[in-house]
Protein backbone atom coordinates (compact mmCIF):
# COMPACT_ATOMS: atom_id res chain seq x y z
CA UNK A 1 0.00 0.00 0.00
CA UNK A 2 0.97 3.01 -1.08
CA UNK A 3 2.02 5.57 2.00
CA UNK A 4 0.84 9.46 2.14
CA UNK A 5 3.31 11.77 1.33
CA UNK A 6 3.70 15.78 1.26
CA UNK A 7 5.81 18.30 -0.34
CA UNK A 8 7.06 21.17 1.33
CA UNK A 9 7.00 24.87 0.14
CA UNK A 10 10.54 24.15 -1.14
CA UNK A 11 10.01 21.39 -3.01
CA UNK A 12 11.51 18.53 -1.48
CA UNK A 13 8.22 15.53 -0.66
CA UNK A 14 8.40 13.68 2.29
CA UNK A 15 6.13 11.11 4.01
CA UNK A 16 3.88 12.32 5.32
CA UNK A 17 4.02 9.31 8.72
CA UNK A 18 7.70 10.30 8.37
CA UNK A 19 7.20 13.76 8.59
CA UNK A 20 4.95 13.57 11.51
CA UNK A 21 7.55 11.60 13.99
CA UNK A 22 10.26 13.97 12.91
CA UNK A 23 8.13 16.82 14.07
CA UNK A 24 7.07 15.60 17.14
CA UNK A 25 10.67 14.70 17.63
CA UNK A 26 11.43 18.41 16.70
CA UNK A 27 8.84 19.20 20.09
CA UNK A 28 9.64 16.83 22.05
CA UNK A 29 13.70 18.78 21.20
CA UNK A 30 12.11 22.06 22.97
CA UNK A 31 12.08 23.53 19.46
CA UNK A 32 9.33 26.19 18.63
CA UNK A 33 7.45 25.84 15.60
CA UNK A 34 9.52 28.58 13.19
CA UNK A 35 12.55 26.23 14.10
CA UNK A 36 11.08 23.01 12.09
CA UNK A 37 13.39 22.96 9.20
CA UNK A 38 13.26 20.70 6.36
CA UNK A 39 15.16 17.88 7.21
CA UNK A 40 16.85 17.33 3.90
CA UNK A 41 20.74 17.97 3.55
CA UNK A 42 21.59 21.90 2.91
CA UNK A 43 18.15 23.48 2.78
CA UNK A 44 17.31 26.01 5.71
CA UNK A 45 13.48 26.05 4.25
CA UNK A 46 11.31 25.71 7.49
CA UNK A 47 7.87 24.28 7.99
CA UNK A 48 5.18 26.86 7.02
CA UNK A 49 2.20 26.60 9.93
CA UNK A 50 -0.07 25.16 7.51
CA UNK A 51 2.40 22.38 7.14
CA UNK A 52 2.76 21.53 11.15
CA UNK A 53 -1.18 21.80 11.69
CA UNK A 54 -1.51 19.33 8.57
CA UNK A 55 1.01 17.43 10.56
CA UNK A 56 0.38 17.87 14.50
CA UNK A 57 -2.77 20.13 14.24
CA UNK A 58 -2.85 23.72 15.64
CA UNK A 59 -2.88 22.67 19.74
CA UNK A 60 0.48 21.09 19.49
CA UNK A 61 1.59 24.23 17.39
CA UNK A 62 0.90 27.10 19.75
CA UNK A 63 1.91 24.78 22.55
CA UNK A 64 5.05 24.17 21.00
CA UNK A 65 5.70 28.26 20.79
CA UNK A 66 4.31 29.12 24.62
CA UNK A 67 7.22 26.50 25.56
CA UNK A 68 9.64 28.57 23.43
CA UNK A 69 8.35 31.53 24.96
CA UNK A 70 8.65 30.12 28.27
CA UNK A 71 12.61 29.14 27.61
CA UNK A 72 13.22 32.75 26.42
CA UNK A 73 11.65 34.34 29.37
CA UNK A 74 13.40 31.89 31.80
CA UNK A 75 16.59 33.52 30.36
CA UNK A 76 15.93 36.86 30.38
CA UNK A 77 15.37 38.82 33.73
CA UNK A 78 13.62 41.62 32.26
CA UNK A 79 10.90 39.48 29.82
CA UNK A 80 8.04 38.59 31.66
CA UNK A 81 4.67 36.12 30.52
CA UNK A 82 1.30 36.30 31.77
CA UNK A 83 0.67 33.12 33.91
CA UNK A 84 -2.00 31.84 32.34
CA UNK A 85 -1.44 28.42 30.30
CA UNK A 86 -3.36 30.22 27.57
CA UNK A 87 -3.06 33.92 27.43
CA UNK A 88 0.63 34.01 25.86
CA UNK A 89 1.12 38.11 26.71
CA UNK A 90 4.81 39.26 26.91
CA UNK A 91 5.77 41.51 29.30
CA UNK A 92 9.25 44.01 29.16
CA UNK A 93 10.70 45.84 32.00
CA UNK A 94 14.30 46.89 31.67
CA UNK A 95 13.96 47.39 35.71
CA UNK A 96 11.48 47.81 38.79
CA UNK A 97 12.19 51.17 40.15
CA UNK A 98 13.31 51.42 43.48
CA UNK A 99 10.37 51.99 46.24
CA UNK A 100 7.78 50.59 44.14
CA UNK A 101 5.70 47.57 43.37
CA UNK A 102 6.76 44.55 41.01
CA UNK A 103 2.77 44.43 40.28
CA UNK A 104 1.94 43.01 37.01
CA UNK A 105 -1.96 42.83 35.86
CA UNK A 106 -1.61 41.27 32.16
CA UNK A 107 -3.97 43.51 30.25
CA UNK A 108 -5.67 40.39 28.20
CA UNK A 109 -6.62 38.13 30.67
CA UNK A 110 -5.94 40.33 33.66
CA UNK A 111 -3.92 37.60 35.71
CA UNK A 112 -1.75 39.15 38.40
CA UNK A 113 1.65 38.41 39.92
CA UNK A 114 5.26 39.67 41.16
CA UNK A 115 7.51 40.49 39.13
CA UNK A 116 10.56 39.47 41.41
CA UNK A 117 8.92 36.29 42.94
CA UNK A 118 6.27 35.01 40.45
CA UNK A 119 3.93 34.68 43.03
CA UNK A 120 -0.05 34.84 41.73
CA UNK A 121 -2.10 36.26 42.96
CA UNK A 122 0.53 39.15 43.95
CA UNK A 123 1.27 39.29 47.76
CA UNK A 124 -0.25 42.59 48.01
CA UNK A 125 0.78 43.95 51.48
CA UNK A 126 3.86 41.53 51.95
CA UNK A 127 7.27 41.57 50.97
CA UNK A 128 8.21 38.52 48.77
CA UNK A 129 10.23 37.07 51.52
CA UNK A 130 7.44 37.10 53.94
CA UNK A 131 4.97 35.96 51.27
CA UNK A 132 6.90 32.97 50.94
CA UNK A 133 7.23 32.18 54.77
CA UNK A 134 3.50 32.56 54.95
CA UNK A 135 3.30 30.47 51.69
CA UNK A 136 5.37 27.39 53.90
CA UNK A 137 3.35 27.73 57.26
CA UNK A 138 -0.12 27.57 55.02
CA UNK A 139 0.87 24.38 53.18
CA UNK A 140 0.77 22.26 56.02
CA UNK A 141 -1.82 19.10 56.22
CA UNK A 142 -4.15 20.75 58.26
CA UNK A 143 -4.74 24.33 59.94
CA UNK A 144 -6.87 24.35 62.92
CA UNK A 145 -9.52 26.83 62.88
CA UNK A 146 -7.78 28.92 65.98
CA UNK A 147 -4.50 29.34 63.42
CA UNK A 148 -6.81 30.22 60.82
CA UNK A 149 -7.93 33.15 62.57
CA UNK A 150 -4.32 35.00 62.79
CA UNK A 151 -4.62 34.91 58.56
CA UNK A 152 -6.01 37.58 56.78
CA UNK A 153 -8.65 37.13 54.27
CA UNK A 154 -6.09 37.68 51.34
CA UNK A 155 -3.81 35.24 53.53
CA UNK A 156 -6.97 32.71 53.62
CA UNK A 157 -7.47 32.83 49.56
CA UNK A 158 -3.94 32.02 49.63
CA UNK A 159 -3.67 28.84 51.76
CA UNK A 160 -7.67 27.96 49.74
CA UNK A 161 -5.65 28.19 46.56
CA UNK A 162 -2.39 26.46 47.65
CA UNK A 163 -4.57 23.45 49.43
CA UNK A 164 -6.90 22.67 46.07
CA UNK A 165 -3.80 22.34 43.96
CA UNK A 166 -2.27 20.01 45.97
CA UNK A 167 -5.26 18.12 46.66
CA UNK A 168 -6.79 18.49 43.46
CA UNK A 169 -3.89 16.53 41.91
CA UNK A 170 -4.77 12.93 40.20
CA UNK A 171 -2.28 10.94 42.70
CA UNK A 172 -3.64 12.50 45.61
CA UNK A 173 -5.78 10.76 48.34
CA UNK A 174 -7.15 12.98 50.61
CA UNK A 175 -8.51 11.66 53.89
CA UNK A 176 -11.79 12.35 55.13
CA UNK A 177 -11.02 15.09 57.67
CA UNK A 178 -8.99 16.71 54.76
CA UNK A 179 -12.17 16.12 52.54
CA UNK A 180 -14.33 17.61 55.05
CA UNK A 181 -11.91 20.91 55.56
CA UNK A 182 -11.62 21.36 51.58
CA UNK A 183 -15.21 22.29 52.01
CA UNK A 184 -15.55 24.10 54.25
CA UNK A 185 -12.37 26.10 52.98
CA UNK A 186 -14.64 26.52 49.80
CA UNK A 187 -17.35 27.72 51.94
CA UNK A 188 -15.21 30.39 53.12
CA UNK A 189 -13.76 31.31 49.90
CA UNK A 190 -16.99 31.80 48.22
CA UNK A 191 -17.47 34.08 51.81
CA UNK A 192 -14.84 36.17 51.41
CA UNK A 193 -15.51 37.02 47.66
CA UNK A 194 -19.05 37.77 48.71
CA UNK A 195 -18.30 40.00 51.82
CA UNK A 196 -15.24 41.83 50.99
CA UNK A 197 -14.30 44.21 48.80
CA UNK A 198 -10.74 45.65 47.67
CA UNK A 199 -9.22 48.44 48.14
CA UNK A 200 -8.65 50.22 43.71
CA UNK A 201 -5.50 51.57 45.40
CA UNK A 202 -3.67 49.01 47.60
CA UNK A 203 -6.06 45.95 47.37
CA UNK A 204 -6.38 45.56 50.83
CA UNK A 205 -9.41 43.27 51.57
CA UNK A 206 -12.37 45.83 53.34
CA UNK A 207 -15.51 45.20 54.94
CA UNK A 208 -17.80 47.58 55.83
CA UNK A 209 -19.50 47.45 59.51
CA UNK A 210 -22.16 49.98 58.47
CA UNK A 211 -22.81 53.75 57.18
CA UNK A 212 -22.90 54.65 53.92
CA UNK A 213 -20.40 53.92 50.54
CA UNK A 214 -17.92 56.57 51.55
CA UNK A 215 -15.23 54.13 52.07
CA UNK A 216 -11.67 55.45 53.41
CA UNK A 217 -9.01 52.91 53.45
CA UNK A 218 -6.19 52.96 55.33
CA UNK A 219 -3.95 53.91 52.69
CA UNK A 220 -5.84 56.99 52.56
CA UNK A 221 -7.39 56.33 49.23
CA UNK A 222 -11.46 57.26 49.23
CA UNK A 223 -13.90 55.14 46.74
CA UNK A 224 -17.54 54.13 46.50
CA UNK A 225 -18.53 51.14 47.79
CA UNK A 226 -20.81 49.90 45.24
CA UNK A 227 -19.10 51.35 42.05
CA UNK A 228 -15.36 51.46 43.25
CA UNK A 229 -15.12 54.81 41.50
CA UNK A 230 -12.98 57.12 43.12
CA UNK A 231 -14.62 60.14 45.40
CA UNK A 232 -14.54 63.66 43.80
CA UNK A 233 -14.44 67.12 45.32
CA UNK A 234 -18.22 68.92 43.54
CA UNK A 235 -19.92 71.91 44.24
CA UNK A 236 -22.96 70.79 45.95
CA UNK A 237 -21.51 67.83 48.27
CA UNK A 238 -17.41 67.35 49.72
CA UNK A 239 -17.49 64.00 48.07
CA UNK A 240 -19.58 62.32 46.31
CA UNK A 241 -19.35 59.32 44.07
CA UNK A 242 -18.99 60.28 40.29
CA UNK A 243 -21.84 57.71 39.26
CA UNK A 244 -24.70 58.69 41.35
CA UNK A 245 -24.90 55.42 42.78
CA UNK A 246 -23.88 56.15 46.11
CA UNK A 247 -26.86 55.69 48.36
CA UNK A 248 -26.52 58.64 50.15
CA UNK A 249 -25.16 60.92 47.48
CA UNK A 250 -26.57 64.42 47.22
CA UNK A 251 -28.45 64.15 50.31
CA UNK A 252 -28.30 66.24 53.72
CA UNK A 253 -28.28 62.33 55.10
CA UNK A 254 -24.67 62.39 52.70
CA UNK A 255 -23.47 65.65 54.52
CA UNK A 256 -24.11 64.21 58.35
CA UNK A 257 -22.40 61.15 57.48
CA UNK A 258 -19.76 62.56 55.92
CA UNK A 259 -19.04 64.51 59.69
CA UNK A 260 -18.82 60.80 61.36
CA UNK A 261 -16.05 58.38 61.39
CA UNK A 262 -16.90 55.48 60.73
CA UNK A 263 -14.60 52.49 61.65
CA UNK A 264 -13.14 50.48 58.38
CA UNK A 265 -12.41 46.72 59.23
CA UNK A 266 -9.01 46.18 56.61
CA UNK A 267 -8.13 42.82 55.67
CA UNK A 268 -4.39 42.27 54.41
Amino acid sequence: RARAAMQLFCGHQWCKDCATRYVHSKRDARSTSSQVQCPADGCACSFSRGELQELIGSAAIDSMDRRGLDIAASKDPNMHMCPTPDCGYIAFWASIEQDSEPHFVCPCCGKERCLLCGASPYHTGKSCKQHKEIKKELSSDLITSAEKERFSAAEQLTLIKIRQEVWNRPDAKPSRTVQRQLVEEKMTQAYIKENFHTCPQCHAYISKDGGCDHMVCQCGYEFCMKCGRKFSETPTYPKECDTGMCQFANSKVAAALYRRTFRVRVRR
